[in-house]
This record gives C-alpha cells, sequence and structure tokens, in this order.
C-alpha cells in the first residue's frame, strides 16, 4: 500500500491525473474549471522542472545532518560499526561487483570506505536483500569494497532486510547496541533513516552523501532552463515525505 501512494505522489502521475480529470470536465462542456485545472497542472509542472524550488526543498531535506567529522567521535573506546543501507542493485554475472551496483548504492559504498580507511579498527557492514537465488545486495556490496581493497576481515553483512525499518531491526538483533554505529546513507534518505534507527532504539551517527543539491556556479540562463532532472529531484522528495508519513504511522 505505502508503494503504491509513493508510486502515486510523484509529480508525473499527479500531472498526468490532473490532465485526465481535464479532459473529462472539458467533455463536459466546464470550461472554466478545465482552464484552471490545466493552468494549475502546467505551473505545477514549470515550478518543478526548473531549479530554484526544487534546489530549495531538496536542499532543506538534505542538509539537516552535516558531512561526517572525525571529531563527531570525541574520544568514545566504543567498537565502531559502519553500516552502509543498501541503495539498489542489478544482479549481471557479466560485471563485476562495483558495476552491479546503482549510482546511489555505489556513492553510498565509497562513503562508508572513506570513513573505514579513516577508522582502520571499524567494521564495514553491508546492507540489503535480493531476489530468490540470486546474491543479495549486501554481498554485492562487500564484493565490491573487496575489489576496492578493503580487508574481508574487516566486512560484515545483514542480507536479509528489504526497507531500512528492516535494516534497524536487524542490526539490532545482530549487534545490539552497544557500539558506536556510524550511518551512511544518502543524504535526501537520512531524515527518515535516522528516525527509524531511533526509535528501534540506537543512536547512530548520521554520514549523509550522494547529495542532489551541489554549490557550484551555473549560468542564469542554465538555471532558469527547465529540466527533467529537477523534476527528479521533486519525485526523489514526494518518495521521502511519503516514507516519513508512512513511518509515524506504521512504526
Amino acid at each position: 500500500m505505502r508503494l503504491f501512494f509513493s508510486g502515486l505522489l510523484r509529480l508525473f502521475p499527479l500531472f498526468w491525473l490532473a490532465m485526465c480529470f481535464l479532459v473529462l470536465t472539458d467533455l463536459r462542456l466546464q470550461k472554466r474549471r478545465s482552464r484552471i485545472i490545466l493552468y494549475t497542472a502546467l505551473g505545477l509542472l514549470l515550478t518543478a522542472s526548473t531549479r530554484f524550488v526544487p534546489n530549495w526543498l531538496v536542499g532543506e531535506m538534505e542538509n539537516r545532518y552535516p558531512v561526517f567529522q572525525l571529531n563527531q567521535l570525541k574520544a568514545t573506546q566504543k567498537e565502531v560499526h559502519i553500516l552502509v543501507l543498501g541503495g539498489g542493485h542489478t544482479f549481471d554475472e557479466r560485471l563485476p561487483a562495483n558495476a552491479q551496483l546503482s549510482g546511489n548504492a555505489l556513492e553510498r559504498l565509497a562513503e562508508g570506505i572513506r570513513l573505514h580507511r579513516l577508522l582502520p579498527e571499524s567494521l564495514l557492514i553491508t546492507s540489503g536483500a535480493g531476489a530468490k537465488n540470486e546474491p543479495s545486495q549486501a554481498e554485492i556490496l562487500r564484493n565490491a569494497a573487496l575489489l576496492l581493497g578493503v580487508d574481508s576481515a574487516r566486512i560484515q553483512m545483514q542480507t536479509k532486510p528489504v526497507n531500512t525499518w528492516m535494516e534497524a531491526q536487524e542490526y539490532k538483533r545482530l549487534y545490539g547496541s552497544d557500539a558506536q554505529l556510524i550511518l551512511v546513507s544518502s543524504a535526501l534518505h537520512m531524515p527518515r533513516a535516522m528516525y527509524l534507527f531511533r526509535k528501534m532504539g540506537l543512536s547512530p551517527i548520521a554520514t549523509p552523501t550522494n547529495y542532489r543539491v551541489k554549490k557550484g556556479t551555473q549560468s542564469a540562463f542554465r538555471v532558469a532552463l527547465p529540466s527533467e532532472n529537477n523534476v527528479e529531484k521533486i519525485s526523489a522528495l514526494m518518495h521521502e515525505v511519503t516514507g516519513i508519513v508512512w513511518a509515524w504511522i506504521a512504526y
């Protein structure tokens, strides 16, 4: 049910629903209402496809947690666990493990490895289930980490979780709450992940990565030009907001 509404509450489904309603209304000769719906739908599309509103809204969500700094660990004597949340993969035996990961998952893994090299005594934990009779995402992530030089003795996996809530449950079941947990996920997903892990009674340090909104210099023309990339930012934001609301209700 959540996945259905999450898929529905995206820009293009909403836009086309409005267009269908517009056609039906127009067929009934309610032209004034048709024009209102048309202008609303076009305004929504224009607002979402130029970067001003998407960058502002997505940036607000992504900047909820700062980039990880070593001083956040202070003088902890605890064992340090770096948990890389699953971010998508496609199993293809022709390809090396790193090429089987989605861009999202690869960025998460790269951040986890960066932190592991800063903290060489830490334990790197990969997470995520897979399709039946195929390697899990946790295995693909682990294999990619090995290809990138991580010591196999410093990697463990949790192969059963299919969503973030289950990742929090599985971590708590396997490792308890004694270690200092560093949680690696996409910046946009981090608020939901932190909420769910705290709901499980854990106290992770957030390590956001894979930022959709980054500072940089662009020409005024490119800033104002509509782009499908901006639409995707809004769609991803709506997915996360739906996920947060569902987390409040269901867990």
